[in-house]
């Protein structure tokens, strides 16, 4: 076992979502020693191997994993985060117990963030997708809630191209819904 456990020592209001909280947990011991071999086996996940930290996206939550501690935006209470501290904890753990069979990743990449995805779309704020802006959208797709059928302009003959772009990058990053 890497990760023998794990105290929330703050807890804030997120400054993305007033209705949710955002948390920082003191690990108890160094868990860094697992970031290569979460970074080959996660999906969009981003990894900076030379500062020592991971990224993730776990539902609507937002992720930050340091040797030391964890940050957690978006959780909805305490108990989520609690939870989501539970989770992570058994991620790393089982990731740390089968690294004989991952072949660990140092490569670094960045977690896909909306404004990158959303310089690909259209931006015509139609509605037509059901949403109400085109970076409404773009998180929505990100979320794995919307795919990329339903941008109704992307489907555009003028458009292949960024639809080819995004397909691949989302490919890329396992959240691909087409």
């Amino acid at each position: 076992m890497l990760l023998e456990g794990f105290s929330i020592v703050q807890v804030l209001p997120c400054l993305a979502d007033p209705a949710k909280i955002r948390v920082v947990a003191s690990l108890s011991n160094p868990i860094d020693e697992v970031f290569p071999y979460l970074n080959a086996t996660l999906k969009n996940i981003g990894y900076v191997h030379e500062a020592r930290m991971i990224t993730m996206k776990k539902e609507h939550r937002l992720i930050t994993v340091y040797p030391h501690r964890v940050t957690i935006a978006k959780a909805d209470d305490e108990d989520d985060a609690e939870a989501t501290m539970r989770w992570l904890q058994d991620m790393v753990n089982r990731t740390w117990e089968n690294r004989e069979t991952i072949t660990p990743s140092y490569q670094s990449h960045q977690v896909l963030r909306p404004l990158d995805v959303n310089g690909l779309l259209p931006k015509t704020n139609c509605r037509l997708c059901g949403e109400m802006t085109c970076l409404a959208f773009t998180v929505a797709l990100l979320e794995g809630r919307r795919s990329l059928a339903e941008c109704r302009p992307l489907n555009g003959a003028e458009w292949s191209a960024s639809r080819e772009r995004l397909a691949e990058v989302l490919s890329i990053d396992g959240i691909l819904k087409t």
